[in-house]
């Protein structure tokens, strides 16, 4: 018999006790910043922003 599967992630190659980064989780944290309210923006961009913040 094998070890049973907790749902715990192993420690893989992140050192000794100390868990790695899950990247598909949370906020997006790369990238510029949104340009600020009253600066020009590219009418493409404007679109973009526009979609991804749902209206």
């Amino acid at each position: 018999m094998g070890r049973e599967r907790t749902g715990r992630q192993g420690r893989g190659r992140t050192g000794r006790g100390v868990r790695g980064v899950r990247e598909d989780r949370g906020p997006v944290r790369y990238g510029p910043p949104a340009p600020g309210p009253g600066l020009p923006v590219l009418p493409e961009l404007a679109e973009v922003l526009a979609a991804a913040a749902g209206s």
